[in-house]
């Protein structure tokens, strides 16, 4: 009789839909679909993974959807592994439809109006494109994000206010279809959230405080070199940066009105996390929040680099849950160039220290969160989160200092690499050690 069951029991997991096991976690966790010969991210116990929808590749003509488009297979196929799919929805290569045609950069439709239909919002052409992917899509995707970084013009070839309008026309698309859809905006830029931050304090007359946040926010970014708080006043008068600034104070206060959950970008040095979302908060209230593109930036050649940056997702990933967000999603490549460290490098060969990182954080972490304590004191981070079928404590001590802790009982340790650590009591580095225990 035990074996019969035994039997019943593997036959009718064999028809469990990969879905409702993945739905057991409901953590907020993601990352860009990366798929090697090595590993298929999707086989992880991520939840989210972060999609693009270009309006070209799937409505390359005004009559015609190719339903079939390698963007579309790409996420129908991230869905059928048990993934929720927070795609990102972008006007790029519609020639035909297309104010400001042959850039790679997304660009405003030529029939985007002045004013607001009942309708189709500000462009038919838009509304019926983003209605389409609604109605194919209806309940598969829990948020959609409205194009990439906008105040960039890599990114966008509009203005701020036709970018307001492409998304108060695909939010009425979608929830034409999907009332309970959520939709997301671009996300500013994570360079473009130190400089606003930076703009501030100097306003305010903080010049010394601005100056040395200015040092380790942009100490890895790429670029410029800034010495003296003198210069540091100059380049915010540059022209570059005060388009930025002048884009971001326009969009933000509006955004408020208009999305359903902010998007934001992160890159920097995780203890300025903290900072940054007291910040968004100050400007757009209690506004859900959101990161479809969080990352590492550490510059080559730093001693250790690749352990430093496997770290540093781990702590970024708890602040994430710590602060609320809805979801976060790792951007999981390298880029030399801008200094950013992926969980695979720029041949897509899987960086074992930050892949490993990333699946000890997906497997203490990317669970249903039940209660969080914050037993944070002095130069030592503690966060205590409670799940369903355990409890996990996450201890890192500030840069440069150390912490003696003593092991609770009944609880197992890993430093940040998933490895055992077996000892009653030890001294904290910056290095994450994760405390877990198991609930009966």
């Amino acid at each position: 009789m035990k074996n019969f069951a035994i039997v019943l029991l593997f036959v009718i997991s064999l028809f469990i839909h990969p879905a409702c096991l993945k739905s057991e976690q409901n953590g907020i966790i993601g990352c860009f679909y990366f798929h090697t010969p090595e590993i298929d991210t999707t086989d992880l116990n991520i939840t989210y993974a972060r999609a693009v929808i270009p309006w070209g590749d799937v409505q390359p003509e005004k009559d015609y959807f190719r339903w079939n488009a390698r963007p579309l297979r790409k996420i129908d196929y991230i869905l059928k592994k048990g993934i929720k799919v927070i795609p990102v929805i972008r006007s790029a290569g519609a020639e035909w439809a297309l104010k400001y045609p042959g850039r790679k950069s997304s660009s405003p439709p030529k029939d985007l109006t002045d004013s607001f239909n009942e309708k189709y919002g500000y462009s038919p052409t838009y509304y019926n494109f983003v209605h389409g992917i609604a109605e194919r899509y209806k309940g598969k995707f829990p948020i959609v994000v409205i194009e990439n970084e906008v105040t960039a013009r890599c990114f966008w070839s509009g203005t701020m206010e036709e970018y307001l309008k492409l998304l108060i026309t695909a939010k009425k698309a979608l929830k034409d279809v999907d009332p309970q859809i959520k939709v997301a905006d671009s996300g500013l830029a994570s360079l473009c959230w130190g400089i606003l931050m930076i703009d501030e304090m100097v306003k305010e007359g903080k010049e010394k405080e601005a100056f040395n946040f200015y040092k380790l926010y942009f100490s890895q970014a790429y670029g410029k070199k800034i010495h003296s708080a003198a210069e540091m006043k100059y380049f915010l008068k540059s022209k570059s940066i005060k388009n930025h600034i002048k884009k971001a104070e326009y969009l933000l206060p509006r955004l408020r009105n208009t999305v359903d959950i902010l998007n934001f970008h992160y890159y920097e040095n995780s203890s300025l996390f903290p900072q940054l979302i007291s910040f968004i908060r100050k400007k757009m209230g209690n506004i859900p929040l959101m990161n479809n593109e969080l990352g590492v930036r550490i510059k080559s050649g730093v001693p250790e680099r690749r352990k430093k940056a496997s770290e540093e997702l781990i702590k970024k990933l708890v602040f994430s849950i710590v602060f609320d967000l809805k979801a976060v999603i790792v951007f999981s490549f390298t880029n030399e160039e801008h200094n950013i460290v992926g969980l695979g490098d720029e041949r897509k060969m899987v960086i074992e220290e930050m892949m490993n990182s990333f699946k000890i954080s997906l497997k203490f972490l990317n669970h249903k969160l039940i209660s969080y304590e914050n037993l944070s004191k002095n130069n030592l981070q503690y966060h205590l989160f409670k799940f369903r079928r355990q409890i996990v404590r996450v201890l890192w001590s500030k840069e440069g200092n150390t912490e003696e802790v003593e092991i609770p009982g009944n609880y197992r340790v890993y430093n940040y690499q998933g490895k055992e650590i077996k000892e009653s009591r030890l001294v904290l580095s910056s290095s994450p050690i994760f405390m877990v225990k198991t609930m009966d």
